[in-house]
C-alpha cells in the first residue's frame, strides 16, 4: 500500500474510533501503531492459520504449507501438501491438526512430527465445514445454516458423528467446559448451548450483535465476539457496511450475558471474503475484518477496549483478505485468502501459551425415533437417494453407493459398491451416476450381476446431479455460485455445454426434481429463478427473473404440469411455458409459518424436506386455493438432515443424513 493510501486508510479508522467513543482526534502519541505486513516469498492462499512450537501451518484454495518460523520475522517454507484445500479454519490440539475445509469436510493431522504431518483422515461433514472448535476428544463444526455437527474424535482415524446442533446460521464457535459459544451471522448474535447431551443441547441464550456475527474467543468469564457487514441498529442510512467491530460480553450467568464494551472499525463494503475472526491473549484481543485488515485492541478495561494497531496488506492493487492470525514472538502472523502468509513486526507480540483445557462431559444418548417412519442406519451418513423401480440407490457419503429392494415390510441391502465419497446419485438405461465431490461425476455402467464397471469420469467438482427428460444432459453444481449443464451422451468425454452463473448459491440442490417438456427451474436464493430449455440442439436460458423467491435451501417440484415453489409467504404454482408471467396462484398452508424445502410430488401430494431446520412438510394440494399439512404425515424436526424425498408406492423415503434413510410405515 503506498503511503497516502495507508495515510487515508489510519484517517479514517482513526476518526471513525474517536467519534464513535465521544471525543476529538487525540494528539499524535496516541495513535495507534501501524502494521507493516509482508508478503512470505512462494506462499499462496492461505486462509486458515495455526501454530505449534516453531512451526506454523497454513491452508487455503492452493493447498496446504508448513513454514519454520526459527527466524520470526523470515518464514521459511519446508513442506506443502496441494491436495489438503479449502481450509477455513484450523485448531491444534496435543498433536493433532484439525483443519475445516468447506465442501472437503474435515481434516484430521497427526504432528507427531511437526515439520511432515501425516493425514490421518478426512472426514464428509453433514455440510459446508466452516468454524471449529475443540475440546477433550470432540471437535465441534459450524456448517452455516445447517448446524453445529459434534464428532467424538476418541480415534482421530475414524471420528463419529456424536450430535447435531440447529440454530442460527453459525460461522464459528467456542467452547468453555459443557458450555459451546456460535458466531451467528445474518443473525448477528451469539448463541450459547448446554451440550452436556450432544443429541439434547439446550439452548441457553441468545446475544444481539450491532453487526453480523463470525468470530468469538473465550478468556475467563469474558466472550469476545467480531462483527462485520452491516450495523444492525442505529439509523438506516448508517447501517450498510458499518457492522465492524468487536464486542467484548461478561458471560458468568450465561443465561444472561451482559455486554462490557464495544469498539467500532471503518465503515467497508465487504468484497471478497465475509469472514470476521478473534484470537484472544490475555487482555488483548487480535481481530481479522475481511478487507479492513487487522486491528489489536487493548481490552485491560473491557468496558473501555483501546485500539493499539492496525494494518492491511495489499495484494494486486487492493486490500487483502484478512483470514486468520496468529501472534508471534515480536511479530503477528496473518493468513491472506488471496496473496498468501503475511507478517508484520508488532514488537509487544507474543506467543501464546497453551491455556489449561477446562474438560468437557457429554453423554451421548441415542436419537429419538420418528413415529410413523422406519429408520435404516447404515452406520454413516445418508446424503441423496434415487428410486428405479423397486430398486433404491443411495448416494452414502464415505460408506459409498448402496442398493436397496424395496418391499412393503422395508428395504433389503443388495450390494455396496465401494467409492471414495458418493454425495448424490442417479440411474438411467442401466447407466450409474454419481457426483463424488472432489473426485468429479463418475459414470458407470452396471453389470448383469450388479456390479459396477466404471465407463467415464469428468474430473471436476461435483457435488449435486440432476438428470433430466432429455438423455443427453445432466445439470451439476459443486457448491459455489455456478451450476452447469453436462453433454453426457459419450461418458468418456463428457462436455460442459452451458454454464450458469446468476448471482445465487448452490451449496445444495435448488433444482426442480424433474423437467416439464424439457423445461428445468432453477432457484438461485439471491439470483432468482432460472428457468432453463432443454429441449434444442444447445441448451439456453429461457427465462431468468431475478426477483428473491426462496431460500436457499429450497427447491421447487413438478405437480400436474406446473412447477410449485415454497415461497416466503406461501406455496407458488407457476407456468413452466411461460415462467415470464409469473407466478398463476399462491396459497398459505395452515400449520406451516416458513413454507421452505426441497419438494417432491405424488399426485397431489407434495413432500418438502428441510435440511437446515430438519423438518418434513407433507401437503395435499387437492384443491390448489386451499392446501392442507398432512400432520400425520409430517415431523417438525428429525435428528438428521432430510434431503430430498422419493415416493414409493404412494410411501416416503427420505435420505436423513447420519441419522440414516427413513421409510415410511403408512401402509396404503
Amino acid at each position: 500500500m503506498n503511503r497516502k493510501r495507508m495515510e487515508r486508510f489510519i484517517a479514517a479508522m482513526l476518526t471513525a474510533f474517536f467519534m464513535l467513543c465521544g471525543y476529538s482526534l487525540p494528539a499524535e502519541e496516541t495513535k495507534p501503531e501501524r502494521l507493516e505486513f509482508r508478503k512470505v516469498p512462494g506462499s499462496r492462499s492461505s486462509t486458515a492459520i495455526a501454530r505449534k512450537g516453531v512451526y506454523l501451518y497454513t491452508c487455503g484454495w492452493s493447498g496446504m504449507s508448513v513454514y519454520d518460523i526459527s527466524k520470526a520475522l523470515e518464514p521459511r517454507q519446508i513442506w506443502t501438501n496441494p491436495g489438503i484445500r479449502g481450509g477455513r479454519q484450523m485448531r491444534i490440539a496435543g498433536n493433532l491438526l484439525y483443519l475445516t475445509a468447506r465442501e472437503n469436510g474435515l481434516w484430521i493431522l497427526d504432528l507427531s512430527e511437526p515439520s511432515k504431518p501425516k493425514v490421518l483422515t478426512r472426514f464428509d461433514t453433514t455440510e459446508l465445514a466452516t468454524g471449529l472448535a475443540v475440546a477433550g476428544k470432540y471437535a465441534f463444526i459450524t456448517e452455516r445454516i445447517y448446524g453445529t455437527e459434534i464428532l467424538d474424535c476418541s480415534n482421530p482415524k475414524n471420528p463419529r458423528h456424536a450430535g447435531f446442533i440447529r440454530g442460527g446460521e453459525i460461522q464459528s464457535a467456542a467452547v468453555r467446559g459443557n458450555l459451546l459459544f456460535g458466531g451467528s451471522w445474518g443473525g448477528g448474535s451469539v448463541i450459547v448451548w448446554d451440550i452436556s447431551d450432544a443429541a439434547r443441547p439446550k439452548l441457553l441464550s441468545t446475544f444481539r450483535l450491532n453487526g453480523f456475527g463470525d468470530g468469538v474467543a473465550v478468556s475467563g468469564n469474558l466472550l469476545y465476539a467480531a462483527t462485520g457487514m452491516h450495523a444492525k441498529s442505529g439509523p438506516e442510512a448508517t447501517r450498510p457496511h458499518n457492522g465492524h467491530g468487536l464486542e467484548i460480553i461478561n458471560f458468568a450467568d450465561p443465561r444472561s450475558p451482559k455486554r462490557l464494551g464495544h469498539i467500532r472499525f471503518p465503515a467497508r463494503k465487504v468484497k471478497y471474503f465475509d469472514s470476521w475472526s478473534v484470537t484472544v491473549d490475555g487482555t488483548r484481543a487480535y481481530v481479522t475484518d475481511t478487507n479492513n485488515g487487522v486491528f489489536v485492541v487493548n481490552a485491560a478495561n473491557p468496558e473501555k477496549p483501546e485500539l493499539i494497531a492496525a494494518g492491511c496488506p495489499e495484494y494486486r492493487g487492493e486490500n487483502e483478505c484478512a483470514g486468520s492470525l496468529i501472534p508471534g514472538d515480536g511479530c503477528i502472523y496473518l493468513g491472506g485468502m488471496r496473496g498468501g502468509l503475511y507478517v508484520a513486526p508488532f514488537q509487544s507480540a507474543r506467543t501464546i501459551p497453551e491455556q489449561e483445557e477446562i474438560p468437557v462431559a457429554i453423554k451421548e444418548t441415542p436419537p429419538a425415533e420418528i413415529p410413523g417412519f422406519q429408520r435404516i442406519d447404515i452406520g454413516g451418513q445418508v446424503r441423496r437417494v434415487f428410486l428405479d423401480g423397486n430398486t433404491l440407490y443411495a448416494a452414502c457419503s464415505t460408506q459409498g453407493i448402496r442398493v436397496f429392494r424395496v418391499e412393503k415390510d422395508g428395504l433389503e441391502l443388495l450390494r455396496t459398491h465401494p467409492v471414495a465419497c458418493s454425495y448424490d446419485v442417479a440411474v438411467l438405461c442401466g447407466l450409474l451416476y454419481s457426483a463424488e465431490g472432489r473426485d468429479g461425476l463418475a459414470v458407470y455402467r452396471i453389470q448383469p450381476d450388479g456390479s459396477l464397471s466404471e465407463m467415464g469420469r469428468e474430473r471436476k467438482t461435483c457435488m449435486h446431479l440432476r438428470l433430466v427428460g432429455n438423455p443427453r444432459y445432466l445439470i451439476a453444481s459443486s457448491q459455489g455460485m455456478e451450476f452447469y449443464i453436462k453433454d453426457i451422451s459419450d461418458p468418456e468425454k463428457i462436455r460442459t455445454v452451458l454454464s450458469c452463473r446468476p448471482g445465487g448459491l448452490f451449496y445444495t440442490d435448488t433444482t426442480g426434481d424433474r423437467d416439464v417438456n424439457g423445461i428445468l427451474p432453477v432457484n438461485c436464493h439471491g439470483g432468482g429463478v432460472v428457468w432453463i430449455d432443454l429441449r434444442g440442439e444447445q441448451p439456453a436460458i429461457l427465462h431468468h427473473s431475478k426477483k428473491f423467491l426462496s431460500n436457499q435451501s429450497s427447491a421447487p417440484c413438478v405437480m400436474s404440469g406446473k412447477v410449485l415453489f415454497p415461497t416466503s409467504s406461501g406455496y407458488a404454482f407457476f407456468n413452466p411455458e411461460h415462467p415470464e408471467k409469473g407466478m398463476e396462484n399462491r396459497a398459505k398452508v395452515p400449520g406451516i409459518r416458513q413454507p421452505s424445502g426441497t419438494g417432491t410430488a405424488d399426485g397431489t401430494v407434495a413432500a418438502f424436506t428441510d435440511r437446515a431446520a430438519g423438518r418434513i412438510d407433507v401437503i395435499d394440494f387437492s384443491d390448489p386455493d386451499h392446501p392442507r399439512l398432512l400432520k400425520n404425515r409430517s415431523v417438525a424436526s428429525i435428528p438428521g438432515s432430510p434431503g430430498r424425498p422419493v415416493f414409493w408406492k404412494h410411501r416416503l423415503i427420505i435420505p436423513a443424513g447420519f441419522y440414516g434413510i427413513l421409510f415410511e410405515n403408512r401402509q396404503n
